[in-house]
């Protein structure tokens, strides 16, 4: 008995002992604010990053405390550091085991969290090149209804060209300047990592926008594959948001009215230069008689002989023409979610009246966020989103600004704005055998047209370890779009035609149906360790792309019974056509950033495509990019202590490979053809291809910095950048014996052919 007590002790005494030699400190680091569990923190003695570790999924951590002490003494600290969040240092006592710490998101615009290519989070002191971020606030303070006008003068380098006018104008966005002579310059649109065609961003809701990151040079636009030569655009979508929900409710009404006119002269009215200023009745020039007040004819007298009279003096009628545009815009959106879950759900109404008579124009959005925890170490995303848009525009608002030219001060157009009714507003009745009413014309030539977006996303994304994890992303952004162009058929009476010479329309229709579908697939594996002062972040990925386009089109010439707008309802022979297009596009690339004590870092990519677009022998190439950052306001401490809170220099160089060039270019195509003498035929295109069309390349460098003065009061960036475009795939004429009468090439002088911005 005696023995097995003695025993016994002497087994608790070896416990004991060993739980001393053991000791554990340990604890779990959370988020302040929501208090979730925060992985991939790193744990770290102050003064030996050695000694450290990084806590697991649910935010729990251990280091032995006889290695502590050896390393920081009695009175040791541990330092909490985690991407995106304020440093913490927690003292260390001998009496105490569980530290459980909380981290606040950092306010430091340096240590911000952002979203670069391919989708990686990244701080913003790494990146040696530069980039500007637009919050979705900033985007919709001015209550426009497209992203693309919310970005005007909001982005350094950023061109925002408005290409079309009217209800639901088209914008054109360049970064940094033309590259390419003949290719597309425009920049690359990725909408939550799903890379969408530049048409979507025009129909995305605003108020749907978390920020939008934008990657100004190739530097930073690598790994998106050729596409992204010209930069990229990176917007992220709202998500939901844990805790209570909210519901947000708000309606915008937006007046629009011309902003300035051209200048005309308003002495002189009706006649031409001719026989001096002669008084013509029917005279569209206004070199006629100085305006004097009296009632004078207009016009033609109608087949009764009756006669129009105006008074002979100046009027706005020409600039009253324009409506005032009214827009009401409705948003609605629903945000909730949990520790496993969130959702955001979103929809909007936009109604709007052009400021040409009878333009109209609606869209409707829909959008559904979700973020889901599967499991601890596994997370799912996926959003769809659906926008409609429908228009009913004229299409001759050119013939009609310049039948307002044309227009003689004196004449009263706004009277002619009944033109089915009025006798003098018809196109018989009108005055001008040359020019018809613009009331006329803008409810006569029009458009009715649909446009469907559906895009989608599934990203998986799977966290083996603290420091490696894997990710998944299917995306699809599908179009449709539907038009109807028509012209109304009128036949003017004998007389008209014989005494005002004037000829009829004969009427028109056009149906045209048109479909593109994209379908992204990407493949990341990611690693992250940090080894003493040095900070190590590895990503290799794949991706595959499809695209598809189809278009179909009818149109005639013709009609038989007027406002009947069908292709069977004409006279004569149809055009048809019809379009199939299909490209693919493979992709591996590495993603490499060494980070040195927080303040220096050396990013390096590189990525190899192979297309469709070029032959067997052309088509993989390869194409590299490198940068540095350097923080000397955290190296140098002596300068936070003088004029600079902060001081950041960078610098980056990069190669880009592009392919301008459509599908099957390097075939010969063939086209139906219906000759008078010859029948039928099938004739070939008269592009002659060059066997060995390579992709074009641009290569780039920058430098830069960014600093902030006087206790952040002061804020300034600066970039002096440099890019050239050669072996450009240009089409040069040839002699037409040959057969054909285009050669598409690259340039292959690139001391002469050269493109620079």
């Amino acid at each position: 008995m005696k023995k097995n007590i003695i025993l016994s002790l002497i087994f608790l005494l070896f416990m004991l002992v060993a739980e001393a030699q053991t000791r554990q400190i340990r604890g779990k680091v959370t988020d302040a604010e929501d208090r979730s569990a925060l992985s991939g923190v790193f744990v770290s003695v102050v003064g030996n990053r050695n000694i450290g570790t990084t806590t697991g999924i649910d935010g729990g951590y251990s280091i032995d405390l006889e290695r502590i002490i050896a390393t920081g003494g009695r009175q040791a600290q541990l330092r909490f550091q985690l991407l995106g969040y304020e440093t913490v240092t927690v003292g260390i006592t001998e009496d105490k085991n569980v530290y459980d710490v909380s981290l606040k998101i950092a306010n430091n615009d340096l240590d911000e969290v952002i979203i670069t290519a391919a989708g990686i989070a990244r701080s913003r002191r790494q990146p040696g090149y530069s980039n500007t971020k637009v919050t979705g606030s900033e985007i919709t303070q001015g209550k426009s209804a497209s992203i693309a006008g919310g970005l005007t003068a909001k982005i350094p380098g950023l061109q925002v060209n408005a290409i079309s006018s009217g209800v639901n104008p088209s914008y054109r966005l360049v970064l940094r300047g033309n590259r390419s002579i003949t290719g597309d310059n425009t920049a690359l649109i990725v909408v939550d990592g799903a890379i969408v065609t530049s048409a979507v961003l025009n129909n995305l809701n605003p108020e749907d926008i978390e920020d939008i990151q934008v990657l100004n040079g190739a530097a930073g636009a690598t790994l998106y594959g050729s596409e992204a030569s010209n930069g990229v655009l990176l917007i992220t979508t709202k998500k939901g948001v844990k805790g209570k929900p909210q519901i947000k409710l708000s309606h915008t009404t937006t007046l629009e009215q011309i902003s300035f006119f051209p200048k005309t002269q308003t002495r002189f009215g009706q006649g031409s230069t001719a026989d001096g200023q002669i008084f013509e009745a029917v005279e569209n020039q206004q070199y006629g008689p100085a305006f004097d007040g009296s009632l004078r004819e207009l016009g033609y007298p109608l087949e009764n002989g009756e006669q129009q009279y105006a008074i002979y003096s100046p009027t706005t009628d020409r600039n009253d023409f324009w409506e005032t545009g009214i827009q009401n815009q409705t948003d609605l959106s629903f945000s909730f979610g949990n520790d496993n879950s969130t959702s955001y759900i979103s929809a909007q109404y936009l109604d709007v009246k052009g400021t040409t008579p009878s333009d109209a124009y609606n869209r409707i959005s829909l959008r559904l966020n979700n973020t889901r925890k599967v499991l601890s170490n596994l997370n799912l995303a996926y959003n769809a989103s659906y926008v409609e848009n429908n228009y009913d525009i004229t299409t001759a608002t050119d013939y009609v600004y310049e039948d307002l030219l044309n227009l003689p001060a004196n004449i009263p157009l706004l009277q002619y704005k009944d033109w089915r009714n009025g006798k003098w507003a018809n196109p018989d009745g009108w005055f001008n055998p040359w020019y018809e009413n613009p009331y006329w014309m803008a409810d006569n030539y029009r458009n009715d047209a649909k446009n469907t977006y559906l895009t989608g996303k599934v990203e998986l994304k799977w966290d083996i370890k603290p420091w490696i994890s894997v990710l998944y992303r299917a995306s699809l952004s599908n179009r449709y779009y539907q038009t109807k162009q028509t012209i109304s058929k009128y036949t003017y009476s004998d007389y008209s035609q014989s005494v005002q010479g004037k000829t009829n329309f004969p009427g028109y229709v056009y149906d045209n149906q048109q479909n593109w579908y994209r379908l992204n697939q990407d493949f990341q594996a990611s690693l992250a360790k940090i080894f003493g002062d040095l900070d190590l972040n590895l990503t290799l990925g794949a991706s595959n792309v499809n695209k598809s386009w189809k278009g179909t089109s009818e149109s005639a010439t013709g009609l038989v019974v007027p406002g009947l707008f069908n292709i069977g309802n004409r006279s004569g022979t149809p055009t048809v056509s019809s379009n199939i297009e299909h490209a693919r596009n493979y992709g591996f690339w590495g993603d490499f950033v060494a980070g040195y004590k927080n303040y220096l870092y050396l990013h390096l990519t590189g990525r190899n495509d192979w297309t469709s677009l070029l032959s067997k022998e052309n088509r993989s190439y390869f194409y590299p990019s490198a940068d540095v950052s350097f923080i000397a306001s955290d190296a140098i401490e002596s300068l936070k202590d003088g004029f600079f809170d902060y001081l950041k220099i960078r610098a980056a160089v990069s190669e880009t490979g592009n392919v301008n060039i459509d599908p099957y270019s390097l075939l010969s195509t063939f086209s139906s053809t219906t000759g008078y003498s010859k029948g039928t035929y099938f004739r070939e295109s008269g592009t002659l291809i060059a066997k060995d069309l390579k992709p074009e390349i641009t290569k780039g460098w920058e430098i830069g910095t960014e600093f902030k003065v006087f206790k952040n009061f002061a804020e300034l960036q600066f970039t002096y950048y440099f890019t050239s475009t050669t072996g450009e795939a240009i089409s040069s004429s040839i002699a037409t014996s040959s057969g054909y009468s285009e050669l598409l090439l690259n340039c292959k002088h690139p001391g002469k052919y050269i493109l620079r911005t």
